[in-house]
């Protein structure tokens, strides 16, 4: 009996394929992050339903990405400090004269009933200044800004713009703006070659019910050796032992948006001459091609037709009774 191959796109691992299909089944076909700054981009839903650790799942996820089962696009970009490559910062103000983080934002306000100018140092939403006249609360409304600035509580120099700095809450360094590194954020979502593929496999889950049924053991993208020693690929392989002999049944499925070529039928009878299995079928959604019924018939392939997976499963039940 032979067993699967190594994960590419058409033959993947257990877990890859469990992932897979349960972003199919709950709909979510783009897995998008969460930037935690204390841990670092994350993705929830697959920690959730994998129950994987963050890191474990960016390596997951990068692995389905450069097998082709994914697609990543660029979904952010967060700032990071340059020597660990945390995104977990303190941004701060410094003063673009001595550096220093001990900086204050003034603004210079002006009473609007009496004229009164004064210097505030804060001004937070819903903070109403105090006229130092009359001791009054104003209103938004009441008075204006003439100007701001920042000012260094150690060089005591003033200045319009601070420079940026941050302070990595990871290893502790501090770094300006221009020192720091961008990381890339990715979204990800199934890539085209796995989307036929899911669906490939969505429909021969169906027509393996024929088979279990009929008291088959079933197990999909099968690699089976021939008698020449070569490798045939099949896309569905059913096992059953009756009267002390093991029944093998290979199956390859095949859709087109009208009738399948019947060239199909050619491909497959050089691995079923190969592997000599006790019957071969051929599915075709939703019909196999005049051509491709009589070479079926000649090289004693049986041929299964219908509109949907489901109406070709109900034929399969009976060839297979």
């Amino acid at each position: 009996m032979g067993s699967p191959t190594e994960p590419k796109v058409d033959e993947v691992s257990g877990r890859k394929l469990a992932l897979i299909f349960k972003l199919i089944g709950k709909g979510e076909l783009n897995i998008t992050p969460l930037i935690d700054h204390s841990v670092g981009v994350r993705y929830p839903y697959i920690e959730k339903v994998m129950e994987l650790k963050p890191e474990e799942v960016r390596e997951l996820l990068e692995s389905l990405t450069a097998e082709k089962l994914l697609k990543k696009s660029l979904y952010d970009k967060v700032f990071a400090c340059p020597k660990c490559a945390s995104i977990n910062l303190s941004p701060r103000g410094l003063c673009p004269y001595c550096g220093s983080f001990d900086i204050e934002k003034k603004r210079l306000l002006e009473h609007l009933r009496d004229g009164t100018k004064f210097v505030v140092n804060k001004l937070f939403e819903g903070v109403k200044p105090v006229c130092p006249r009359d001791g009054m609360e104003l209103e938004p409304h009441e008075y204006r800004i003439l100007a701001s600035w920042f000012e260094c509580n150690i060089c005591k120099r003033k200045f319009d713009t601070p420079e940026v700095g941050f302070h990595c809450i990871t290893c502790g360094l501090d770094f300006k703006a221009r020192e720091g590194e961008f990381l890339e954020v990715y979204s990800y979502s199934l890539s085209e070659e796995m989307s036929d593929y899911v669906e490939k496999l969505a429909n021969l889950k169906i027509l393996a019910e024929s088979f279990t049924s009929a008291g088959y053991n079933v197990r999909f993208i099968e690699n089976l050796e021939g008698l020449s020693g070569s490798m045939h690929k099949f896309d569905l392989v059913a096992y059953k032992i009756e009267k002390g002999k093991e029944i093998k049944v290979v199956l390859d499925l095949y859709k087109g948006e009208g009738e399948v070529d019947g060239s199909v039928v050619i491909s497959m009878f050089a691995k079923v001459l190969d592997v000599k299995p006790d019957k071969a079928v051929c599915v075709a959604i939703p019909s196999l091609s005049g051509v491709g019924k009589n070479l079926a018939k000649q090289y004693n392939i049986e041929v299964v037709e219908g509109s949907s997976a489901e109406e070709a499963a109900s034929t399969l039940s009976k060839l297979v009774r």
